[in-house]
């Protein structure tokens, strides 16, 4: 709920060397930071300035059948402008080849401004686990096309840990790293709020 200005003053007081701010809300009526609007834009580069903090990542854009480019063009921009090396999405429609398409589309787009983009696998989403994201990366066949690896969402769509180990690293655009409890239900509705809602520090949980 902190905007993106008072949390880079917050980051940089803990010592973090970066922010990623959420510019589309993930369910409808969530959180979210419109960088599309100049005066909060304006506000951020302000405070990314005085403090020495970087934006590395904007997020979260669902990508299925339905999404347009200009959606996805002026978003990536609006990063960029800042600084955003990286854009995560997440994979949202049945079809791989569906997803992988627009990856590929999102990719040719954000290339130019200098931006990778991440596509994060979750248990309650169709790109579920770390070998559907590996598969969809691959059939897009771009340079900046990468996976992002959360540590929660390893463990709860039970991904395979020596796929991950055997891994190209160049696949990897980031890891995620938090802790959770060892018992969750296995319900779309009930991951998704333990992923929004219910993370531990690492070291704090199972």
């Amino acid at each position: 709920e902190i905007p993106p200005a008072d949390l880079v003053r917050l980051a940089a007081r803990a010592g973090f060397a970066s922010i990623g701010v959420r510019m589309i809300a993930a369910v409808p009526g969530g959180t979210c930071h419109p960088l599309l609007d100049r005066a909060v834009r304006d506000g951020l580069r302000r405070a990314l300035a005085e403090t020495g903090i970087g934006l590395l990542h904007v997020e979260l854009l669902s990508i299925d059948r339905r999404l347009e480019p200009a959606r996805w063009r002026d978003a990536v921009a609006a990063g960029a402008e800042l600084g955003a090396t990286r854009r995560a999405v997440a994979g949202d429609d049945p079809d791989p080849a569906v997803v992988a398409g627009k990856l590929a589309e999102r990719c040719d787009i954000a290339a130019p401004l200098g931006m990778a983009v991440d596509i994060e696998f979750m248990p309650f989403r169709a790109v579920a686990g770390l070998a559907d994201a590996l598969d969809v990366v691959a059939r897009a066949a771009r340079p900046n096309a990468h996976v992002l690896v959360d540590a929660l969402h390893v463990f709860r769509s039970r991904s395979d840990l020596a796929l991950l180990a055997r891994t190209a690293p160049r696949l990897i655009g980031g890891f995620q790293l938090c802790d959770a409890g060892a018992a969750a239900r296995a319900d779309a509705a009930a991951l998704a709020a333990a992923a929004r809602t219910r993370r531990l520090l690492p070291g704090g949980g199972a």
